[in-house]
């Protein structure tokens, strides 16, 4: 639920909005302008609510476009989607026809039962599965992956409607992915992307100092979610930008310290597997093995044990 809000808060600006749309509407074409954009109510009238939605300008044309933010994974999601799919034109019907109610004068014979007249029209909605869960998305991402078909006559099976989701996963996204996005959703979105893996966060903070030593505070605290901004020391805050220099060093330190750590014993797990092949491992010699804490070592050894011909040669070269 915090996450939930933190993206709320983050999103619900028109440029990131807008940029959010080209970037994964439009393939990076900048079609929508923050002032094509007028947030909706997110509350639905039957006491549901969306994360966010907009309806958007495109000249003579309108589109309802929602974002819903996902953490958790949900395996009945598409039908949840297309509940909210279903108020947004339900709402809209009940606004035309109360509206048709009151100007039955309008109407013909044959509209006037339903109070919908045969040129009323409703305004199309799109909705966008934001993922930045930990996990990858393994969930469904049409209504048909949810039903069970097996045994339904073809026949029948072309009957049926779907329902398709549009997933952004962030943690999948591509550099061309992120590269089509031009307001600070770039940084934010890459930084969430590559927050698992210290090497490429490490690159992503050292390649934008300008902008990752001068963050909004919106999205200071939306980072801070996903990694471990949030619980860096000297944090210094000046006119609603985050100052970060110092802490983005440590967090940087603590990242890569995190993944040594990692790294380390996959190394001893490959050392073990690669000298297995060469024959039996002593005792003595795995305990030297899961003993060493050092990463340089571990992979100075891993080298050895490619290249040595028996264990006892691996043994003699790592003293």
């Amino acid at each position: 639920m915090e996450k939930d809000i933190k993206w709320k808060d983050y999103l619900k600006d028109p440029f990131r909005y807008a940029d959010f749309i080209n970037a994964f509407g439009f393939d990076g074409e900048q079609i929508v302008s923050a002032a094509d954009i007028t947030f909706c109510d997110t509350a639905n009238t039957d006491g549901t609510s969306r994360d966010l939605c907009g309806d958007i300008s495109l000249g003579f044309q309108s589109v309802i476009i929602g974002v819903e933010n996902q953490e958790n994974m949900d395996y009945s999601y598409p039908v949840r989607e297309m509940g909210y799919t279903y108020k947004t034109y339900d709402d809209q019907v009940k606004v035309i026809k109360a509206f048709n109610r009151n100007n039955p004068q309008a109407l013909d014979d044959r509209e006037y039962l339903y109070k919908f007249k045969r040129t009323d029209k409703l305004i199309p909605t799109i909705t966008y599965l934001l993922y930045a869960g930990e996990d990858d998305w393994d969930g469904p991402t049409k209504l048909s992956d949810m039903l069970d078909i097996d045994g339904l006559p073809e026949k029948l099976r072309k009957a049926l409607q779907d329902y398709e989701v549009q997933l952004i996963d962030i943690h999948k996204l591509t550099e061309e992915d992120i590269n089509k996005l031009k307001t600070d959703l770039q940084y934010v979105f890459d930084l969430i992307r590559v927050s698992k893996d210290a090497k490429k966060f490490q690159e992503v903070v050292q390649n934008n100092p300008e902008y990752y030593d001068r963050m909004p505070e919106d999205a200071y605290n939306l980072i801070s979610a996903y990694t471990s901004f949030g619980k860096v020391l000297k944090i210094e805050i000046v006119e609603g930008e985050v100052k970060m220099c110092k802490a983005i060093d440590d967090l940087i330190e603590q990242k890569l310290e995190e993944g040594k750590m990692e790294g380390a014993q996959e190394m001893r797990t490959a050392i073990t597997n690669t000298l297995s092949l060469l024959g039996k491992i002593s005792e003595n010699l795995q305990a030297t093995i899961n003993n060493q804490t050092s990463f340089s070592v571990l992979i100075k050894w891993l080298q050895i044990a490619t290249r040595a011909e028996s264990i006892e040669q691996f043994e003699k070269n790592i003293v």
